[in-house]
C-alpha cells in the first residue's frame, strides 16, 4: 500500500495502518509503530508491504493518531510488487477456541 500523508501539530504520535486477516487465522500486519511521524510534515511517501496470502478473507487499512493533531492522506494505492521489496510488518498465527455458551444462559459476574 501506498499513500501519501501530511500531519499537522501532532503532539504524541500517528501513522498509517493495514492489517490483513486469512480464512486460516494468520494475520500479517504493519501499524508503522517503528516509523511514526510527529509534529508537522509536509506530503510525504509512505509504504507498507505485506504478503496478501491467496486465503485472504478481510483487509483492514486507515490512519490513526495519538494525542492532538491532525492527519491527511491522499492517493492510496494498493499495487503488486515483487519480493524484492522487502515486507514492512509482521506475521502470526491466532488461534481460537471452541464457542461457549452459545445459548447465553452461563453467564456469570
Amino acid at each position: 500500500m501506498t499513500v501519501y500523508m501530511k500531519t499537522l501539530n501532532v503532539k504524541d504520535a500517528a501513522g498509517l495502518f493495514m492489517r490483513v486477516s486469512t480464512y486460516g487465522g494468520w494475520i500479517n500486519y504493519d501499524y508503522m509503530y517503528d516509523r511514526v511521524v510527529q509534529g508537522d510534515t509536509d506530503w510525504h511517501k509512505n509504504m507498507i508491504v505485506l504478503d496478501i496470502p491467496r486465503d485472504t478473507s478481510l483487509i483492514d487499512f486507515g490512519v490513526w493518531i495519538i494525542g492532538k493533531g491532525e492527519v491527511q492522506v491522499d492517493d492510496f494505492r494498493f499495487d503488486v510488487v515483487d519480493n524484492k521489496l522487502s515486507v514492512t510488518g509482521t506475521s502470526e498465527k491466532i488461534e481460537f477456541g471452541q464457542p461457549e455458551n452459545l445459548d447465553f444462559e452461563g453467564y456469570t459476574d
